[in-house]
């Protein structure tokens, strides 16, 4: 397993700019996650494997149901990333420091759950690498 890091927010002075950029990558990711997922899910259920690797069906069960819920997830974090992308021309009209402070923490919450959601999504692939890997080598 790769080294568990945690989100940590850096900054409370982003420009709205900076935010719409940081959203726009976010989403870039999470596109890219649709487009991997199919394949990975492809890739677990219907390689070739032979019957005599311990634990196929159990490994096999458990990567699909992980793969599952990614692909379930994402399409809310897909949502919530328009809306708070939207809600962001608000952060324009601030006046004062506790509306400021109200769009970056909101911001701050998604930023801290996307990280989260890919940390974990990339331990699943490592995950099942290392499982093809061993399946390959024996082959």
């Amino acid at each position: 397993m790769i080294k568990q890091v945690k989100y940590k927010a850096f900054s409370n002075d982003k420009s709205v700019d900076e935010l719409h950029y940081n959203t726009e990558q976010w989403t870039s990711e999470l596109e890219f996650v649709i487009f991997e997922l199919p394949f990975l899910k492809r890739l677990v259920k219907y390689y070739p494997y032979m019957n005599s690797i311990p634990n196929l069906f159990e490994n096999i069960q458990s990567f699909t149901k992980k793969l599952d819920e990614f692909e379930n997830e994402q399409p809310k974090l897909i949502k919530e990333i328009r809306n708070h992308n939207n809600q962001l021309e608000g952060k324009l009209e601030c006046n004062d420091l506790s509306c400021d402070a109200f769009y970056l923490n909101e911001y701050n919450q998604l930023a801290e759950n996307i990280f989260n959601y890919l940390q974990e999504y990339k331990n699943l692939k490592i995950d099942i690498y290392k499982f093809m890997h061993g399946v390959i080598a024996n082959s």
